[in-house]
């Protein structure tokens, strides 16, 4: 973060920037500071007297500036802002000791704000949060950017790691970029039916990087990932893996699956060490699967690639490569772990919609529709899926609904949505979110019979420990799954009023009950009845 000071008074000038301070955490990322001080300058006959610090003058330009430092993940720690609350628990608050967790949800979140484990309440523990904890900062068009508190502000971070920059990666990986030195490639996979088991949908080249790939709707259905020599990295022979980060290829795939009811997600930032199928096991009709990823290419023409980097002449034949069949020897080693056998193709079923700006390419896909209005005019926005809301809920099962927003394809920066009226917007998207139950708490059950029927009466009701599972299981589960005694709040009994009761002789009138018949059966189940009597007339 740089920041500026501007003090009225004499000209100054800038002493020499101090040495960076050391870094206030050992892992997980923290912060280093560097500054320098605004000095008196000479001025005239006066140059020769040494400089002196003195408040009556100014300088124009940073004092300070601040850069994230350690920031690799600590082995074995909690997060740094449950590591803050903990400190705090056990200790006495308001006259009793409490568990203390993070509460993200408070206006400023820079506090130290916590809540109560087991209680629906939270408390500022401390005014500000320690230098470089993690908070929730949001530029349009940037919702994945990193933010960490700074005395007590919600600080954006740039790609170069200076707090308060507002340099970013481009779409090609590359910090304050202009997307020159790569090229997207992107297509969606659409072919309804195939046959059922493992089915190559595309196959990724060497050195791919930034690689997305998403089901647009959730299916039974499964993404896989298979090796050029026929192993698997994801989803191999049939085994289904949890959500997780699985390393291979010289990087690391990001795989989501919450469980059968969302969509699949793989991400990875790559580059990739070598080809990658991009596989499908087929179940059910396939809802669309679509893929992204970025090929770097060589800025000038004169210079010889590096190993891994193309050239953009090169990505056609590059990709044609990746299309053509394979020898059949090494095609049948491939093939042996995935059922039907493929065509060896990149793109065997020819139905994905391959929104690359690669020029040439004469691959086995559908053709790019051109635009109207123009001959060979090239688009100039789309919609783009940016990321999704905040879940709907904390436990229990919420949903985060898609947040698609118009961009410019040239820079990648949002626009008015008017720009992309005449094209077809993404239909709504939607996972579920917190899939975890809600902790178990007391509530009241429902409020029994008046105990009379005329006058003032009372009811009665039981005070359950219930445990919400999902949106539509809430469950009434043992005493001991509640941490804390039910709340005084929780009235067992309450005051109930039925009509005036009859009045007789100047006294209310009384029900009348009689003695129990004799059971209606001599063994197993029967009934007792007795008379009720009003003596009003």
């Amino acid at each position: 973060m740089a920041q500026q000071r501007l003090i009225k008074g004499q000209p100054g000038s800038w002493s020499a920037w101090s040495e960076w301070s050391a870094c206030t955490r050992t892992c997980g990322g923290g912060i280093t500071t560097q500054t320098r001080e605004c000095r008196y300058k000479p001025m005239g006959r006066h140059r020769r007297r040494t400089h002196s610090i003195i408040t009556q003058h100014h300088c124009i330009g940073l004092y300070k500036r601040i850069h994230i430092c350690n920031t690799k993940e600590c082995p074995g720690t909690t997060d740094f802002r449950q590591e803050q609350c903990s400190r705090y628990s056990g200790k006495e608050f308001l006259g009793r000791a409490y568990d203390w967790e993070p509460f993200m949800d408070a206006p400023n979140q820079c506090a130290l704000n916590c809540r109560a484990r087991g209680f629906r309440f939270y408390a500022t523990l401390n005014a500000t949060v320690e230098d470089g904890t993690p908070c929730r900062g949001y530029i349009i068009g940037h919702d994945t950017d990193r933010w960490i508190c700074v005395a007590g502000q919600c600080k954006h971070v740039g790609c170069d790691g200076v707090v308060g920059s507002d340099q970013r990666y481009d779409s090609c990986g590359v910090c304050g970029g202009n997307n020159s030195t790569c090229r997207v490639v992107s297509g969606l996979f659409t072919r309804p039916q195939l046959p059922v088991g493992y089915n190559l949908i595309t196959q990724i080249p060497s050195a791919a990087c930034n690689l997305s790939i998403t089901e647009l709707k959730q299916s039974r259905n499964y993404l896989a990932l298979r090796k050029t020599d026929g192993t698997f990295i994801l989803n191999g022979n049939w085994a289904i893996n949890w959500s997780g980060e699985f390393e291979a290829l010289g990087t690391k795939f990001s795989y989501h699956r919450e469980d059968d009811n969302t969509a699949e997600s793989i991400s990875s930032p790559g580059p990739l060490a070598e080809p990658l199928d991009l596989m499908v096991i087929y179940q059910q009709p396939n809802p669309g699967i679509k893929y992204q990823y970025q090929l770097p290419v060589m800025s000038s023409p004169s210079q010889q690639p590096a190993p891994g980097v193309y050239r953009a002449k090169d990505l056609s034949s590059l990709l044609r490569q990746a299309d053509s069949p394979s020898p059949p020897e090494e095609r049948a080693q491939r093939d042996k772990a995935a059922e039907p056998r493929h065509s060896g193709k990149a793109f065997p079923y020819g139905n994905s919609v391959f929104g690359s700006d690669l020029q040439g390419y004469s691959g086995d896909e559908a053709p790019k529709p051109k635009p109207k209005g123009g001959k060979g005019k090239k688009r100039k926005f789309s919609w783009k899926i940016t990321g999704f809301t905040e879940c709907s809920k904390s436990c229990g099962g919420g949903i985060q609904t898609a947040v698609v927003v118009c961009i410019r394809d040239k820079t990648q920066l949002r626009v008015p949505e008017k720009r992309c009226a005449s094209l077809e917007k993404p239909s709504p998207q939607a996972m579920r979110c917190n899939l975890k139950p809600c902790v178990a708490e007391w509530v009241g059950g429902e409020w029994g019979e008046c105990s009379v029927t005329c006058g003032d009466g009372m009811q009665i009701r039981e005070i359950l420990c219930r445990q919400e599972i999902t949106p539509t299981l809430t469950m009434t589960v043992a005493e001991g799954a509640c941490l804390t005694p039910p709340s005084p709040l929780l009235q067992r009994t309450r005051a109930c009023q039925r009509p005036p009761c009859p009045v007789v002789g100047g006294k209310p009138s009384q029900w009348t009950v009689g003695a129990w018949s004799q059971c209606s059966a001599k063994c197993g189940q029967g009934v007792q009845t007795r008379s009720v009597l009003c003596p009003f007339r």
